[in-house]
């Protein structure tokens, strides 16, 4: 298709097929690729289940064309349960999307725990070496305040912890970092 004005082709990508259906002649066990799929459809090819399957092929859209026009002969309370059964389909896809959202985010937030986790543990241990050195506590805390994400309070905490470790037992050897 051309563009009046400027006599560009927009729709490069769009195919253009016609079809002679009394000339086709595949039988529905034979069709080899979609566009033959197509024409068995238009043709009228689907009369059961069996044969739906055999001319949709497994392709979404060609199964969602089939689901209409079978939709077409549903009565009313076959049309309702139709309906149910859409917006059943389509609660379970969102249920599932919803789940695997959550699993991302409970994933992030036990990762981020053990992060802090480690990352406390491993200020701790140079907080009970500088101790364990003779660095003065309020040098250590001037130190980790400036250079730490924990507030005063946090590293006073761990210091004490540390000179408490320091006092009953050997220090704690600073560990390389995983």
């Amino acid at each position: 298709m051309l563009d009046k004005e400027t006599c560009e082709h927009d729709l490069e990508d769009l195919s253009w097929v016609f079809i002679e259906i009394p000339k086709f002649d595949k039988r529905i066990d034979n069709l080899q690729n979609n566009e033959e799929r197509w024409c068995a459809f238009l043709r009228g090819d689907v009369q059961t289940e069996e044969d739906s399957e055999k001319v949709s092929g497994h392709d979404i859209y060609i199964e969602k064309a089939i689901d209409q026009l079978k939709s077409c002969n549903y009565t009313e309370e076959q049309m309702d349960e139709y309906r149910r059964d859409l917006i059943q389909i389509a609660n379970q896809n969102v249920t599932e999307i919803q789940k695997q959202e959550l699993w991302k985010k409970e994933g992030k937030e036990e990762a981020k725990k053990e992060f802090d986790q480690k990352n406390k543990e491993r200020k701790r241990r140079k907080i009970s070496n500088r101790i364990a050195d003779g660095l003065d506590p309020d040098n250590i805390k001037k130190i980790f305040c400036d250079d730490s994400d924990y507030d005063e309070t946090e590293i006073d905490n761990m210091i004490n912890e540390a000179s408490e470790d320091n006092r009953t037992k050997k220090p704690l050897i600073e560990q390389p970092e995983e």
